[in-house]
Parts: structure tokens; C-alpha cells; sequence
């Protein structure tokens, strides 16, 4: 990934997040003919010939040695209507998980979740802040000379049961110093990038299902958060904790490790009744260690950890679960930020009695903050 890749992914601002896609696939354009993004050969205005289309892409690669992953989803609509949402990978640099833009030709609305506030309303943005959307490279086109230089057809393959052709690209300095081949996969009626070195389409779909939100650019009375599901998990010290047990009464549900569990539940105690009122539960965030020998689908082998993970952890002065991997705090902690195998930042969702959630922040918020979410809920 290019400097000037890692560089956008930092900035989190609405104009670097929503150009990724665009600088993404230009990563495979030598540094001499890579477009800025303000002036880049708009692949969105031949993409809108496509009609509604659903596309789900994953770009891995190494940054100064370490792993990195964005996956994220485009969908669109008639002629400029866009929806991005970043559904997934890892990178600390990155978009929060969670991340989403959505323009209707006019409008341009952002939700970022670990942004205060977390939505953004522009109208008639500039054309460099709008996601770039799908992208379109046909064989004669200018995207594609600026993805595929010296392209050298190889031939025909089936892709997600689509016809496609691959070439083979020259390759820039730093792809020639890996030895690494440049491929670029396009799909043979429409010209949609299906591969472009690092960057890979993995679901596709045409004139997908759609309702009036999937393009509504109003902020969201709900915020758009996904209700907690049933959950029951070990209980440190032992027993269990389910969800159950709290139904009908508003919660406040604590994710993350210990530090951040214990010094959160701390700031909450005053406002709370001393966890009393209205309850404050924690989810610990437990990863296996890399060490362990079980597997997470036998019941046995988790009881086993969870055992030793309580045995581990001192009383953190509320009821805490085991919960492995985030599964059950999801709906909390991705909002907040948090990528799949981390357990930071702290997060902490402000359950209603009927259990959507109302709010999530994180250990960084303020203590007005906490204290006027907990007096939402009563």
C-alpha cells in the first residue's frame, strides 16, 4: 500500500475515508500517472451506466510489515445514488469498522462511530468528498490505461459466474522489488473491476433488493444501532450472565478488557446508584492466546478457558461475562470502533427497556456525557 494510501487511511476526514476506493485501485498505477483524487477519471460517472449494483470488496496487504485489511461494500442506484460502508477488516490506521456514506445526488450523509457526533449532513458536497462508488475500467478507457500499464491480455476465466478477462500490468518499483505480478481482472460486458492486484471483488450482485433507507440521507432517530441478541455467557467467579435476566429494565453494558472495564465501571458507579440504577453489566472482551490447544466450538474446551480466564481476573465490581472474540458485545463495540480481535477502545451502550440501543460511546467520553445517557434511560 502506498504512502499516500496509508497517509488517507489516517486522516479519517469525510474527503481521505471517501476516497479509499479510488486510491486503492490506483495503487496499482505507477507514482508518475496515479490521479490525486479531486482528479481522478471519475469512475463512478461510468459505473452509474451499470444500474443498481451490489459489491462487496477486500483489499489486504503489508504495512511496514503488519497485515492490513479493508473490506467494504458499495451498493448503488440510479444515476449518482451511492451507498459505502466499511463492513469489516483491520487496520489500526484505518476507518472504524462501521463507517458509511450515503449520497442521493445531492446529499451526502456520514456516519462515522467513533466521531462526536457521529453523523454528518452535506449538502451539494464537492465532487472530491463523494465515494467514488464502483469502478469501471474498460479496455479502451483512460481508468484503464491508469490501472494497467503495458496491459498484456492472458486471457479468459469465469469470476463469481461472470465472464471476465485478466491482463497482466507492469508492475511499479516497489511491486517489481517484491516480485510480485500485477493482475488486473475485468468483467467482460461491463468493464467492473473484479481484481486489481490486492484489491478483489468477493460477492456481486445486479438490481439487488433496495428500500427507501438504503439511500436516505436523513439522520436516523436510532442512530442506526443493531439491538443486543440473547446472549449467555461464563460469568467471572462463576455461574453465568444472560441477557435475560435484565430484560425489561434499561442496562448499561460495558465492552473491552479489564483496565478498561474496571476504570469505565468506576466513572459510572456515582452516576448509576452504584451500578444499581439503572444496572451496569460488563462483556469481557477475551481472545484465546495463541497457545491454547481447544477450539471455541467445543463446550468442554470453553468452559476450560473461561475457568482459567476467571481464575485470572480479579472482581471488577460488577457482573462481568467471558465473552470470546466480542461475539455478544458486537452491537456495541463495532459502532465504537473496535476491530475484530482488539478489545479497544472501551466501549459502553446505553440499553432501553426494550432492548435497542439508545447510545454508544466510548471510555473517552466525558462525564456530562455518561451521566446524560444514564439519565435518558430512567
Amino acid at each position: 500500500m502506498s504512502t499516500q494510501i496509508r497517509r488517507t487511511a489516517r486522516a479519517r476526514s469525510l474527503a481521505t475515508t471517501a476516497t479509499i476506493l479510488a486510491l486503492t485501485v490506483s495503487g496499482c498505477a505507477s507514482a508518475a500517472h496515479r490521479p490525486r483524487a479531486e482528479e481522478s477519471s471519475s469512475p463512478s460517472a461510468s459505473a452509474s451506466d451499470l444500474g443498481s449494483v451490489r459489491v462487496r470488496y477486500r483489499y489486504e496487504d503489508k504495512i511496514d510489515g503488519a497485515k492490513s485489511r479493508i473490506d467494504w461494500e458499495v451498493i448503488t442506484g440510479r444515476p449518482h445514488q451511492v451507498r459505502y460502508t466499511i463492513t469489516g477488516g483491520f487496520n489500526a490506521d484505518g476507518p472504524a469498522i462501521g463507517t458509511y456514506f450515503v449520497y442521493d445526488g445531492r446529499v451526502l450523509l456520514t456516519y462515522q462511530p467513533d466521531g462526536n457526533p457521529k453523523y454528518y449532513v452535506t449538502k451539494h458536497p464537492a465532487k472530491a468528498d463523494i465515494p467514488e462508488g464502483l469502478v469501471v475500467a474498460h479496455p479502451d478507457s483512460k481508468a484503464f490505461a491508469r490501472l494497467c500499464r503495458k496491459a498484456q491480455r492472458r486471457g479468459e476465466q469465469t469470476v463469481l459466474g461472470r465472464a471476465a478477462v485478466s491482463y497482466t500490468c507492469a508492475p511499479t518499483a516497489v511491486q517489481k522489488a517484491q516480485g510480485a505480478a500485477v493482475t488486473l481482472v475485468v468483467d467482460a460486458a461491463t468493464g467492473l473491476v473484479l481484481r486489481a492486484g490486492p484489491l478483489v471483488v468477493r460477492q456481486l450482485q445486479f438490481n439487488p433488493p433496495t428500500t427507501a433507507a438504503t439511500f436516505a440521507t436523513a439522520i436516523p432517530d436510532d442512530h442506526g444501532y443493531q439491538p443486543l441478541r440473547a446472549f449467555r455467557v461464563p460469568r467471572v467467579g462463576g455461574g453465568q450472565l444472560a441477557l435475560h435476566d435484565y430484560r425489561g429494565h434499561p442496562l448499561v453494558v460495558i465492552t473491552g478488557d479489564a483496565s478498561g472495564i474496571r476504570s469505565l465501571a468506576s466513572r459510572l458507579a456515582p452516576l448509576t446508584n452504584n451500578g444499581q440504577a439503572p444496572p451496569v453489566i460488563a462483556l469481557l472482551n477475551a481472545v484465546p492466546p495463541d497457545n491454547w490447544k481447544g477450539t471455541l466450538l467445543n463446550r468442554d474446551d470453553t468452559s476450560a478457558l473461561a475457568a482459567t480466564m476467571s481464575k485470572q481476573i480479579r472482581d471488577l465490581g460488577i457482573p462481568t461475562g467471558i465473552d470470546f472474540k466480542g461475539a455478544a458485545g458486537q452491537p456495541i463495540s463495532m459502532p465504537a470502533g473496535v476491530a475484530p480481535g482488539r478489545t479497544r477502545p472501551t466501549a459502553v451502550g446505553f440499553v432501553r427497556s426494550d432492548g435497542t440501543l439508545a447510545e454508544v460511546l466510548t471510555g473517552r467520553a466525558s462525564t456530562a456525557q455518561l451521566e446524560h445517557q444514564v439519565t435518558r434511560l430512567r
